[in-house]
């Protein structure tokens, strides 16, 4: 009786400090890939949201995207090139973008936002895009 208990008790210590001890785990890709991005972004893009998203077919009849662009930084912003990818809320952040397009945005002033319009390419018709609500925006910053 007094083996079995000695045996069980090693046993769970010696699980307990394996558990515990930092060990050779396989680093996460994905965190490892935001990671890289973060590095490479542009220091502005933490101080920009884009916000208000509106979907509409122009006089032309192509696809427009309305759309307001927040300064939330307490220093001005120069002007700035966006490159735009409008995906569906549902879908998974590395997935196709249902459209991208670029869009130029105007000196910002501290806590400043615009109203813009850009010109997007889709395969999709203005009535075939979700909503406004159903849709995501994410953008790099690719130049100042």
């Amino acid at each position: 009786m007094v083996v079995l208990v000695a045996v069980v008790l090693i046993g769970a210590g010696y699980a307990g400090i394996s558990f515990l001890r930092p060990g050779t785990a396989k680093p996460d890709v994905k965190a490892a890939a935001a990671g890289e991005e973060a590095k490479q972004a542009s220091p502005f893009a933490r101080n920009l949201e884009i916000a208000g998203l509106r979907v509409v077919e122009n006089a032309g009849r192509k696809l427009e995207v309305h759309l307001i662009v927040i300064n939330h930084s307490a220093a001005e912003l120069p002007e700035l090139k966006l490159v735009v990818n409008l995906r569906p809320t549902t879908a998974a952040a590395d997935s196709e973008p249902i459209s991208t397009f670029t869009v130029k945005v105007p000196p910002l002033g501290a806590f400043e936002s615009k109203d813009l319009k850009a010109e997007a390419v889709t395969k999709l018709r203005a009535y075939e895009f979700p909503d406004w609500q159903f849709l995501k925006a994410d953008f790099q910053v690719v130049s100042p």
